[in-house]
């Protein structure tokens, strides 16, 4: 009976058994066409199959419940078919998931190997392509991004230099199973969150690759464990030049009443929380975390720090007045700036908030120019 290969629904990243087939299709092309030719055939009887017969070789088709071959009655087998319309729907849903997969990621996944995939912003300029907006490279960075936009609230966050999406098929497969062992062990309903952690880019190059570790742990101030966090200053990614992304299973939380350095984990918890808000998540476990993303920022404004370091030089309260306005002004700009980046995901208005962000960015060099020249520096 000829085999059907059937995915089933496609709607998470470790979906094994797109999975499998993403590693057939990868790793031998040939096999690969086999199984896509599979996919869009249906399930004969074995007696049906082209160029066979029912008759052994007669090229008579049988009625179901006669004598097949030599003339010996034979139960009527039941007819298992697979209609058109059910393997389309299915290789539909197979092409989703793999059209969201960056150039090279099937091929990562396949030999289960570690890559990441640089992705820097679309070009800011007036040409805007949906098509090429809807691409799943543009899809994370804009992902990363507005999560990003969204942690930092009011107080805006410094420019996004590149993102890096990463795949590790050994760290995620350790971080499902903990999540089976934790549906199993009764948490209730498994919660993930995508959560940040502040880093150097040089440090985070071993994250990536290795996964967090409890021996790596510097943080204690809700417990000796490892540090998530829900804002972007708390993760204090600005200071440190990159902030890792990640899946983190936070299981069954205990919410500290308050500051307790060094202490362990609760036993009966899979993780502490230093308010009910969940601002700061403390992991004990590395198979928790499943590394997504690590953002790239650039150092902080230029003009921003050009005036701090005029004001400190020329000294004077007219001069820190003056530079604090300017500083203000530029800050509220890039906040204004970092707000529209909730929009970014939708091609529709993608144009528009190019060419705002075009003006905010005039109209505050103009505004520093001018402040800057009365202030004769």
């Amino acid at each position: 009976m000829t085999d059907v290969v059937v995915l089933g629904d496609s709607d998470s990243s470790g979906d094994d058994e797109v999975v499998e087939v993403v590693r057939e299709i990868a790793t031998a092309p040939a096999a690969g066409a086999r199984a896509r030719d599979r996919a869009g055939a249906q399930k004969r009887p074995r007696g049906d199959e082209p160029g066979n017969g029912n008759a052994r070789g007669s090229g008579a088709t049988a009625p179901p419940g006669r004598a097949r071959g030599r003339g010996a009655l034979a139960a009527e087998e039941p007819e298992v078919r697979i209609t058109n319309e059910d393997v389309l729907v299915k290789r539909e849903k197979a092409a989703q998931h793999l059209g969201r997969m960056v150039p090279g990621e099937v091929e990562a996944r396949a030999a289960g190997r570690f890559a990441m995939f640089e992705i820097r912003a679309a070009p800011d300029d007036s040409s805007f392509d949906p098509e090429k907006e809807a691409a799943p490279e543009q899809m994370h960075f804009n992902r990363a991004v507005t999560y990003l936009s969204q942690m930092a609230g009011a107080g805006g966050m410094d420019k996004v230099q590149k993102v890096e999406y990463v795949v590790n098929p050994p760290v995620q497969a350790a971080y499902e199973r903990n999540k089976a062992a934790m549906k199993a062990r009764g948490v209730g309903e498994v919660t993930q969150q995508l959560l940040c952690h502040g880093t150097t880019p040089a440090a985070s190059e071993a994250i990536l690759r290795n996964n967090f570790s409890m021996d790596q742990c510097k943080g204690s101030q809700y417990g000796l464990g490892i540090y998530f966090s829900t804002s972007t200053a708390k993760a204090k990614a600005f200071d440190k030049g990159a902030m890792i992304m990640s899946l983190v299973l936070k299981g069954k939380v205990h919410v500290m009443p308050g500051p307790k350095p060094g202490c362990a984990r609760k036993p009966g918890y899979d993780s502490h929380a230093s308010d009910h808000h969940g601002t700061e998540i403390v992991i004990f476990d590395g198979n928790q975390v499943m590394p997504l993303y690590r953002v790239t920022f650039t150092k902080p404004g230029a003009p921003v720090a050009a005036v701090r370091k005029a004001a400190a030089v020329r000294g004077g309260r007219e001069a820190a007045n003056n530079a604090a306005a300017l500083v203000a002004e530029l800050q509220d700009s890039t906040a204004r700036q970092q707000g529209t980046h909730a929009f970014v995901a939708q091609p529709d208005v993608q144009r528009d908030v190019q060419r705002q962000q075009r003006r905010w960015r005039q109209e505050a060099a103009d505004a520093a120019a001018k402040r800057v020249t009365a202030m004769g520096w």
